[in-house]
């Protein structure tokens, strides 16, 4: 799932898809129904930074902060169950356990930022900087 797209497109699927549109992005459902949730972004399509899913999954607004009280927050994820999403969910699913973790053996593809996003919540993890990207454990980029 690219939460992402909620930020752009809720507008149009309450529009155009009517009570259906309560079935679109129900990460929340889909969690309590056993699924596991893989998140990600859909680049180009929408930006590839995982801050912007994260706020979409728990805030459920745009950048806009619209709608005020976020779209369908009935289905929000705390900001714990959408960085697992981002992380062990999307590992999970493609079935490598060397992805989704820090630990010894592990790819190490991560992008430390200038804060906690866990601590931030949905209202401070778009403001974070990026300060370090690392691939396969190698340093790639650093502020």
């Amino acid at each position: 799932v690219q939460p992402s797209h909620l930020m752009t497109d809720w507008r149009a699927a309450d529009r155009v898809w009517g009570d259906r549109a309560r079935r679109a992005f129900a990460l929340r459902s889909m969690e309590a129904a056993g699924f596991t949730l893989a998140l990600g972004s859909d680049a180009p399509v929408e930006p590839p930074d995982p801050r912007e899913g994260l706020f979409a999954a728990v805030a459920r607004r745009d950048r806009a902060g619209e709608p005020g009280d976020g779209w369908r927050p009935d289905e929000s994820l705390s900001m714990v169950r959408a960085w697992a999403g981002y992380t062990t969910g999307a590992a999970r699913a493609a079935g490598d356990p060397r992805q989704g973790r820090l630990a010894a053996g592990a790819f190490a593809d991560l992008v430390a930022w200038d804060g906690d996003p866990l601590a931030a919540g949905a209202g401070g993890v778009l403001g974070m900087r990026p300060m370090m990207t690392m691939v396969e454990g190698e340093v790639v980029w650093s502020a």
